[in-house]
């Protein structure tokens, strides 16, 4: 299941894509070429494919960077139960 934060970047990326249809739809209406109009929707949807893989890997970027701080504490939680026990056995 997506994560909040990749559910609200497919949101935000599907309204960018929208409103760049939107627009870009409008001019070619004004130009009145359909040439103009093909490709005006090519480009939305590469840029709103583009705005989603890159939330997409930021997110993912994210993710790691959690799991490597969360390795990173690890071997000090380890030394600590270790310092821990053998304090204890000493006793």
């Amino acid at each position: 299941m997506p994560s909040v934060k990749d559910r609200n970047a497919n949101k935000e990326t599907k309204t960018l894509g929208k409103i760049l249809k939107t627009y870009l739809d409008t001019i070619s209406e004004i130009i009145g070429e359909p040439e103009v109009k093909k490709r005006a929707t090519e480009f939305a949807v590469s840029i709103t494919d583009g705005a989603l893989k890159l939330a997409q890997s930021k997110t993912k970027a994210e993710e790691v960077r959690a799991k490597i701080r969360n390795t990173e504490e690890s071997p000090q939680t380890l030394g600590n139960d270790l310092k821990t026990g053998i304090r204890k056995q000493s006793k």
